[in-house]
């Protein structure tokens, strides 16, 4: 019995070693008039490589397909200047977030009316259209403000406390927002992450902190599987000591 709670607490080790690891992550083809901002883009290059470092990345030209975005553990979904996310692209990223999975959404400033609506529309929120370059301090703490004492907006709109959002700082820049058993995060600028402003305040901090936040949530049983092997070991060392 020793030997099956010591086997059954490695097991749940390694389950939760694997979960706390890499994510495999849907993101998009770059597309739209703005495509230097994006993964794989040419002002990203360095987020991108610490993205590529930690989390396995895919690609997809469309997000409308409910089957191909739940073989995944997270969505990343860029901004694209004159374009909008169609109605079957919302429905099916609402569901996919509601089924317990992570999306972050990236907005953009004023010009850029219809995208982030279709944004909106997914997590039921709402922005102040703006080309904004406040900085922010946390407006709570979590995994994703941890450490940081400041974040940049550049030039990007305004997120507002609606639809449930939890602002995640002061300057609107970013919110989360819980549908169902999922979280999407939303950030309203694609600038603060290039390689020109990820320097300014926090923002590089803040990066780190959204790629970790991306890291796939273990599942309830691999709990209860430690659980179980560390309720079993302290079973067998009680009846030693009787």
């Amino acid at each position: 019995m020793k030997l099956l709670a010591r086997l059954s607490i490695a097991a749940a080790l390694t389950c939760v070693a694997a979960a706390a690891s890499a994510a495999s992550v849907l993101a998009q083809t770059p597309q739209g008039g703005y495509t230097t901002n994006v993964l794989g883009g040419s002002a990203w290059t360095s987020f991108t490589a610490q993205m590529e470092a930690s989390h396995t990345l895919a690609r997809t030209a469309d997000f409308s397909s409910l089957p191909q975005l739940l073989g995944y553990d997270a969505v990343w979904v860029d901004q694209e200047l004159n374009n909008a996310l169609s109605p079957a692209e919302v429905a099916a990223l609402q569901s996919y977030v509601a089924a317990g999975h992570r999306a972050v959404l990236v907005a953009e400033n004023n010009s850029w009316p219809a995208w982030n609506q279709g944004v909106m529309d997914v997590v039921g929120g709402s922005l102040t259209p703006d080309c904004n370059w406040g900085v922010g301090t946390p407006s709570v703490a979590n995994s994703l403000t941890a450490g940081v004492g400041t974040v940049q907006n550049i030039c990007g709109s305004v997120l507002q406390a609606t639809g449930g959002a939890q602002m995640l700082f002061s300057n609107g820049m970013a919110a989360l927002y819980q549908i169902g058993a999922g979280q999407a995060l939303v950030i309203a600028d694609s600038n603060w992450n290039d390689n020109s402003f990820l320097a300014n305040e926090n923002n590089a901090l803040f990066a780190q902190n959204v790629i970790g936040w991306l890291q796939p949530v273990p599942e309830p049983q691999t709990y209860a599987m430690l659980l179980l092997g560390v309720a079993s070991l302290a079973l067998v060392r009680r009846r030693r000591r009787d």
